[in-house]
């Protein structure tokens, strides 16, 4: 299948921890992004090997540190709200906390995981 669903969305993508840093997979999911038809991908303030945590650490900063978590989220959203309408993510951990805290704090702005969104582009319902 490809990817040539006409979505026409204005997208960034949020570059998971473990998956861009560790990994050192940054292009990859642009490349995908990309061949989107009709989606405008834009860059985040920060981001490849320079992006911003989504406030999850993992799981246990957010078990921990509950109101800096909560700060370090809204800031990483905020960010992703001024390059775009939908911030992707390919980490079910980052789209899950950004996704919550987006709905907790009524911002504007989707928060759509990768494979979901590549999916919709080849007119797979989800």
């Amino acid at each position: 299948m490809t990817l040539n669903r006409i979505l026409e969305k204005k997208v960034t993508y949020h570059d998971p921890c473990f998956l861009g840093r560790y990994f050192h997979i940054v292009e990859e999911p642009r490349k995908i992004l990309s061949t989107i038809s009709r989606t405008e991908v834009t860059e985040m303030e920060r981001y490849g090997k320079w992006s911003y945590c989504c406030g999850s650490g993992t799981k246990i900063t957010s078990a921990c540190y509950p109101e800096f978590t909560s700060a370090l989220t809204k800031e990483r959203l905020e960010e992703g709200k001024k390059a775009a309408d939908t911030i992707v993510t390919a980490c079910s951990t980052c789209y899950h906390h950004m996704d919550r805290a987006a709905r907790h704090e009524r911002m504007d702005v989707e928060i759509v995981d990768l494979s979901i969104l590549s999916a919709r582009a080849m007119g797979i319902s989800v």
